[in-house]
């Protein structure tokens, strides 16, 4: 079953007034820090480093990275109610699917233009994909309760999440949501939990991967001191 939310408009003015709004949206969830900002900085100067990441394109991509990222930063400050370790129940993939397109939603997306789609999937698996005028981006949405190191989700994850872009330009992002383990320690740092990778697809070629990590199973504090 498909969930589509849209901001569509021809209307000059009424572009403006929806970026308008949705900059006005988020900038209640506060500006990004330096450090957010340094981390975008850092994962677009690494894109840029792709041929295909170049026009529109690279417009587009990048700023639906930027929501990424900042989502990542702003529920590590925030976290919503499935990404606690008090949570009742089993944390799903449509939970976090779900909580991402309502920061995407608030995002002011290139040109105000886009089509936002939650796909889910039985078994409560989701993904979601953002659809410009003349090409889409697909975020691939795990939970992972087993080793949510680099290498690990690189190692599983990469392969499809790379195909998706087969007949789009190839840039993809992978979000987690990792429920290894109970948080015990401080949080890992933004920067950490957000890199790039190449995956290789073959015959000389790459296929370029945002990958973010958001920590679940989360605990106040509070409940570290010792």
């Amino acid at each position: 079953m498909l969930h589509a939310a849209r901001l569509e408009t021809t209307d000059p003015a009424q572009a403006t007034a929806a970026l308008n709004e949705l900059e006005a949206r988020l900038g209640d969830r506060g500006a990004p820090t330096p450090m957010v900002r340094l981390v975008e900085e850092q994962i677009i100067a690494e894109l840029d480093e792709h041929d295909d990441f170049t026009g529109r394109v690279a417009e587009d991509v990048a700023t639906v990275v930027r929501s990424v990222i900042r989502y990542v930063g702003y529920r590590l400050g925030t976290p919503a109610d499935f990404m606690r370790a008090d949570f009742e129940g089993d944390p799903l993939e449509q939970h976090l699917a779900d909580d991402f397109e309502q920061w995407l939603g608030a995002s002011p997306l290139q040109r105000g233009v886009a089509t936002i789609e939650v796909r889910h999937v039985a078994g409560g698996r989701a993904d979601v994909l953002v659809a410009f005028g003349t090409h889409r981006l697909i975020i691939e949405l795990k939970r992972e309760k087993s080793d949510a190191s680099r290498d690990a989700l690189e190692t599983h994850y990469a392969g499809q999440a790379a195909s998706y872009q087969a007949t789009d330009y190839p840039f993809g992002i992978v979000l987690v949501l990792d429920l290894t383990s109970e948080q015990t320690t401080a949080l890992a740092h933004l920067r950490d939990l957000v890199w790039t990778s190449d995956t290789d697809i073959g015959a000389g070629s790459t296929r370029p991967l945002v990958w973010a990590v958001v920590p679940g199973r989360r605990v106040t504090p509070s409940a570290l001191s010792r």
